[in-house]
């Protein structure tokens, strides 16, 4: 939702993406915890109908809607990954992270703007 308004059924912010992969990550390694099974396939897919092409919006140096990077999407093609849930947190997270960047990264987005990558991978 903007401030004027809803966004469109075919708008999804890039932030909602990544809250979808961190919640279905943290599913998958509370279940691994109470478990004996740790490995899962997980997958992630956008539905939405109508005529206009979907578009993963994400947020300027202002921090206001930005589509200038997007590429719309006549489809959304489900991207799936195998993740051992029950492996150290570092990996864990290495794994939430590159996820969630494959999920936004098919909308034309590059840069993640909650889940950010793990200390060791930053650049120096």
């Amino acid at each position: 939702m903007s401030m004027d308004g809803y966004r469109g059924g075919w708008e999804v912010e890039s932030s909602a993406v990544e809250c979808a992969v961190a919640d279905l990550m943290a599913l998958a390694r509370k279940t691994a915890e109470m478990t004996d099974n740790d490995e899962y396939d997980v997958r992630l897919g956008i539905e939405w109908s109508g005529e206009q092409l979907l578009t993963i919006l994400t947020k300027d140096g202002m921090g206001y809607s930005y589509d200038g990077v997007s590429t719309p999407l006549h489809r959304y093609t489900p991207v799936e990954t195998t993740v051992n849930a029950a492996e150290p947190e570092a990996d864990f997270h290495r794994h939430v992270h590159d996820f969630a960047l494959d999920c936004v990264n098919q909308g034309g987005i590059s840069n993640m703007l909650l889940i950010r990558p793990s200390a060791r991978d930053k650049p120096a």
